[in-house]
């Protein structure tokens, strides 16, 4: 285990419960020392703690997620600025609209605008999933950005529900795996998994418990009666690195569409993302993937 690690797992109850107090009195004045009395902790020990956690310090956390609660009140209230301003703590519209534009690199009226397309560089606030994402290790809470050239696949597509056939089962990893063999892939080339959300019921808390129809396949022309292709739009995309175990895979998607996703509303969620995964690398009780999520609106 890392340090990391190792402090987080001894102090994740501890930091939980300052979260939990921050969230609660997010609009008004958080001190550290309220924060680190909150979690049972020295000013000094928490600023430690927390800072190693999440690279970041609480009071750059709670900074953030002001601004993003701003964000947020811009694209679904008609409050003015100066109104929305005062209602995150900010007394002063010039430190607001300068750290506002520092956040999302646009000025908060052109966020009103245009905030559908940049509701990815938000703050979540940080949840439970994200201390345990951190202390298990081997997936990426921040996300890098890639410009996807749309490309063709064959494959094989599947229709798995909720109730009998659950995408975060066993099932998946099988039939790609079938795909990357009938293709002679070898270990280390690409396969992929990709997803399209058909109901996402409100109770749902990720896509893998979701009704979703999935392709599997691989860049290789392949043949077969039951061999289709498919092509992945063009795009900008979120890109997650994930190499861990099939419950930490839950536990990222979990994180993905629950914390990090606009609002942590799985129906503002996207309704297509995928999987890229390497062959000879799926079978050994470990993950290793990279999960890409549209950022917008994509393109054939």
């Amino acid at each position: 285990m890392t340090e990391q690690q190792i402090k987080g797992m001894r102090y994740r109850d501890n930091i939980r419960k300052a979260v939990d107090y921050v969230e609660r009195n997010i609009k008004k004045r958080v001190s550290y020392k309220a924060a680190a009395s909150a979690a049972g902790l020295s000013v000094d020990r928490f600023w430690h703690v927390f800072k190693l956690l999440f690279n970041e310090t609480i009071g750059s956390y709670i900074r953030r997620r002001r601004l993003t609660l701003a964000a947020r009140k811009l694209t679904s209230t008609g409050k003015t600025v100066l109104r929305i301003c005062k209602s995150v703590g900010f007394k002063n519209h010039e430190v607001f609209s300068r750290a506002f534009k520092k956040q999302f690199g646009v000025t908060p009226v052109a966020y009103r605008n245009n905030g559908k397309n940049l509701y990815y560089r938000e703050r979540p606030g940080i949840c439970g999933k994200e201390i345990d994402l951190k202390l298990l290790g081997g997936f990426s809470l921040k996300p890098k950005t890639a410009r996807v050239k749309g490309f063709k696949l064959w494959g094989i597509s599947d229709v798995m529900t909720r109730k009998t056939a659950p995408l975060r089962g066993i099932r998946p990893v099988k039939k790609l795996a079938s795909i990357l063999k009938r293709a002679g892939m070898e270990r280390g080339e690409k396969g992929y998994l990709v997803v399209r959300v058909i109901d996402y019921p409100c109770f749902c808390s990720s896509p893998l418990d979701a009704d979703v129809e999935v392709f599997y396949g691989v860049r290789r022309k392949i043949s077969g009666k039951d061999i289709k292709s498919r092509r992945v739009n063009s795009g900008s995309y979120a890109v997650f690195s994930h190499n861990g175990g099939r419950n930490s895979r839950y536990m990222a998607y979990q994180y993905i569409f629950g914390c990090w996703a606009s609002c942590g509303s799985p129906r503002k969620d996207p309704k297509f993302f995928f999987e890229e995964r390497r062959a000879g690398v799926m079978d050994d009780g470990k993950v290793s993937m990279e999960i890409y999520v549209p950022k917008g609106k994509t393109r054939k």
